[in-house]
């Protein structure tokens, strides 16, 4: 059975390399129910539906190559398990799982010693997700071993340059990780897809630091990346390059059904920050994405996105007390008859930033510990509704400064 299971999982590798991903998928999942699983077939099942676009498939075959990892790697060779483990830190990243894909790669890096034959590919994905989620203050040394990679494997090499230009990107500019680029542009051992992902990477770039200059450069230098088409986050990327009308609803559906959850908070990112940040209806969809993580994947978005969130406007919410409502604009949030957050939203429509004893003696509560942590909480829930409404990363908040108003929020009451 074990070669019978090789043999046919060549044959969709195949298919595979040869970009027929649909028929990759079904000569794949055909091989695992006439051979068995393994975590290689269900990894490149996984890969074959996302390139596919397929991303039903993607979500459940990546659940499947966890589940079939769980209950196979302590028969794993070292080498099968750590390039399992960072295949699916990939799927995790793109499943918006973030905090999981980090904690995957952590513990491949602790698990290499001198010398391993992994080393530079899993480094390379650490500077990846460091260079990819603003933690800049954590690259340096990861960016100097990856500087030296090893000519002899193209595929970790490349691994290697994919991490350097985000890195360069964000650490030293565009003109820096440009000059990689056309480097990797003259090698003929490497695959016009990996040219591209290197070049999309670095055309998203150049959209989220709005550099008009280098966002045309890029655009100029892609059709000598070969005639493959590119896939739909591509497209929607190249899209938005071509300095598009902004975005609607119906745009904004088609990103759900067409590209992985990352790549839709990724639209939807560069969309908020598009046109000055005219689009509200994409920093809201975007709040509201981002609040559906855990808060240790929420942690890592909120960061890089924080930018995002950053307009001129200055946005009035409507308080009606009589009809239990705060709205803007045609969005309306309607409060239960026992949520009475009408006081604390009157204080807060005060100041931006107040002391929580004033606040709690504005409540009429006692300058208390156990007040002190009702009033963190009742602000947590208040903002968790407010925020999408909004469409910012925060309106109402208990931090170290006291209770603060975001400064871009006002709050008129009707009567």
């Amino acid at each position: 059975m074990s070669a019978a299971r090789a043999n046919a999982h060549k044959h969709g590798r195949k298919l595979l390399r040869s970009g027929a991903y649909l028929d990759a998928v079904r000569a794949l999942e055909q091989t695992v129910m006439l051979h068995g699983s393994h975590v290689g077939l269900r990894s490149d099942i996984a890969y074959a539906a996302y390139l596919a676009g397929d991303m039903g498939t993607f979500r459940l075959s990546v659940n499947a190559l966890e589940a079939e990892f769980g209950a196979a790697r302590p028969r794993l060779s070292e080498k099968s398990r750590l390039l399992t483990q960072i295949s699916l830190a990939k799927f995790f990243e793109e499943l918006g799982r973030v905090a999981d894909a980090a904690e995957l790669v952590d513990s491949a890096l602790a698990q290499l010693t001198p010398g391993h034959e992994l080393d530079f590919q899993i480094r390379a994905q650490k500077l990846r997700q460091l260079a990819s989620f603003g933690r800049d203050d954590e690259v340096a040394p990861l960016y100097r071993d990856c500087l030296f990679a090893s000519e002899r494997n193209p595929n970790q090499l490349i691994e290697c340059f994919h991490a350097l230009i985000l890195a360069e990107a964000r650490l030293l500019g565009f003109a820096s990780a440009w000059a990689r680029l056309v480097e990797l542009a003259r090698r003929t051992d490497l695959f016009p897809s990996d040219l591209r992902l290197c070049a999309m990477d670095l055309l998203e770039f150049a959209l989220e630091t709005q550099q008009d200059d280098a966002i045309a450069r890029i655009l100029a230098f892609l059709p000598a990346l070969g005639s493959e088409e590119p896939d739909a986050f591509e497209r929607e990327l190249i899209h938005l390059a071509h300095d598009a009308p902004a975005a609607t609803e119906e745009d904004f559906l088609r990103w759900t059904r067409l590209v992985s959850p990352m790549g839709h908070l990724r639209l939807l990112a560069l969309e908020a920050k598009r046109q000055g940040g005219a689009n509200q209806a994409a920093r809201a969809r975007l709040a509201l994405q981002l609040d559906s993580f855990d808060h240790r994947t929420r942690a890592f978005l909120s960061r890089k996105w924080r930018s995002a969130f950053i307009s001129a406007d200055v946005l009035e919410l409507e308080v009606r007390m009589d009809s239990l409502t705060v709205s803007l604009g045609e969005k309306t949030l309607t409060f239960g008859a026992r949520a009475q957050p009408w006081d604390l939203l009157r204080v807060l429509s005060g100041e931006s930033e107040i002391p929580p004893q004033k606040v709690l003696a504005a409540l009429d509560k006692r300058d208390e510990q156990s007040e002190h942590e009702s009033l963190r909480i009742q602000l947590l829930r208040l903002n968790k509704k407010l925020m999408p409404l909004a469409g910012l990363d925060w309106v109402v908040r208990y931090s170290k400064h006291g209770v603060q108003r975001n400064p871009r929020v006002r709050l008129r009451f009707v009567s």
